[in-house]
């Protein structure tokens, strides 16, 4: 009986992620973070996720504002595409140092409510009596499903120059920034309102970026300058 649901919770969670935005962000966090770090965020990520579908039950819906998460979560993706602008070795070091709760806190915001913490509720709530089940189930296929878009970044990283992949994922996370802005946004107005407010939002960040990207390559280039010392002879 539990061995039965387990793989049934397996099979429809991890069809249900495939090619789906989270796997995209894991292949993107390979970008900026050591993969043990990645590793450890997710699965502790997944966990929380997959216990508060599981224990909450049909109440999850109603008790999360998922409004203010969409808008939360999608100005923490255009966070992230922004800080990863240009990192050199000493900002790589700030996010390793930062890693654990970058990491968790990304994952988190990009599954909380989505389609598979909703398929882990539903399934919870039809097998009430086999609830670690569902659990394990649901949270093995996450973290295999999220292994496979690490793997993806993995190999995207070893074959492609570093500023393209970096440059990839930016985009990544700017898509996911503004999908996420824009279902809380037509949460509180009408679509063409709520298209209106995300464009102006873009615009603006996509003007913080250019000022970032030449700042830092003022930055860059008086770093390489070397003094030039005048001896009197």
């Amino acid at each position: 009986f539990m061995p039965a649901i387990f793989l049934r919770t397996f099979a429809v969670i991890f069809l249900a992620e495939m090619g789906d935005k989270s796997q995209l962000l894991m292949a993107a966090l390979t970008a900026e973070y050591r993969l043990r770090d990645i590793f450890a965020g997710t699965f502790a990520a997944i966990a929380v996720l997959c216990g508060l579908a599981v224990s909450l039950g049909a109440l999850l819906g109603e008790l999360l504002p998922m409004t203010l998460i969409s808008l939360v979560a999608g100005g923490a993706f255009l966070f992230f595409a922004w800080s990863g602008i240009g990192g050199g070795e000493e900002d790589g070091k700030i996010r390793r140092g930062k890693a654990f709760p970058a990491i968790f806190g990304t994952y988190f915001l990009a599954e909380l409510g989505d389609k598979t913490q909703l398929a882990t509720l539903a399934l919870s709530a039809e097998n009430s009596r086999a609830m670690p089940a569902v659990f394990l189930g649901a949270t093995v296929a996450l973290f295999a499903s999220g292994l496979l878009g690490v793997g993806v970044g993995v190999l995207l990283g070893r074959h492609l120059p570093e500023r393209l992949f970096h440059a990839g994922s930016f985009v990544i996370f700017a898509a996911c920034g503004v999908v996420k802005l824009l279902g809380g946004m037509e949460r509180l107005m009408p679509t063409a309102w709520a298209v209106a407010a995300v464009s102006a939002i873009l615009m603006i960040f996509v003007l913080l970026c250019a000022l970032t990207v030449r700042r830092r390559g003022r930055a860059h280039d008086t770093a390489g300058e070397q003094p030039v010392s005048v001896q009197r002879q």
